[in-house]
């Protein structure tokens, strides 16, 4: 018997799978910078350095640069993880969105969350701002999927559902 996961389990496991990523990554940054591979430390810092000549007024650090690299490949393989047709990417595009806002919905509370986390207010910032990108990219994904898959001649609740999504 096979195990095929639904997108929800997917998605669990990537967002716990980061978490760790990220204890660990806190854990042991001075070690992994000084010890085990300063030439890696050193390539996530030169692409932080590009990305700040390029957006002079981001302030993008290297923890940024590695969130947003897990956040987004975390998206993209539930995405595309065993897909059958457009119906089910259509779907998937619109479930990951609707669990994207989750983190949006803490954004009036970043400071408790901080304080509560025991992190500064910068890194609930950074997954705010990611997860707003991802939300709105996979909003957009499936709007567009939607429509070309059944075009505009859907009945008035499918419209209307197009329009608020």
């Amino acid at each position: 018997m096979e195990f095929r996961p639904s997108i929800e389990q997917w998605y669990g496991l990537i967002a716990i799978s980061i978490a760790v990523a990220w204890q660990t990554f806190r854990a042991l940054r001075w070690t992994f910078r000084f010890l085990l591979s300063p030439l890696a430390w050193f390539c996530v810092q030169w692409l932080a350095a590009i990305l700040r000549r390029v957006f002079p007024s981001a302030a993008i650090s290297e923890f940024e640069i590695i969130f947003a690299l897990g956040y987004v490949t975390a998206n993209i393989v539930c995405m595309s993880l065993h897909v059958q047709n457009q119906t089910e990417a259509a779907a998937r595009s619109g479930i990951l969105a609707t669990f994207n806002l989750i983190p949006l919905l803490v954004g009036t509370q970043l400071s408790d969350v901080a304080d509560f986390l025991g992190i500064t207010i910068h890194i609930p910032k950074i997954i705010h701002r990611w997860s707003s990108w991802m939300t709105l990219i996979e909003g957009v994904i499936h709007i567009v999927i939607t429509l070309l898959t059944r075009g505009l001649n859907s009945s008035s609740r499918e419209t209307s559902g197009i329009i608020v999504s």
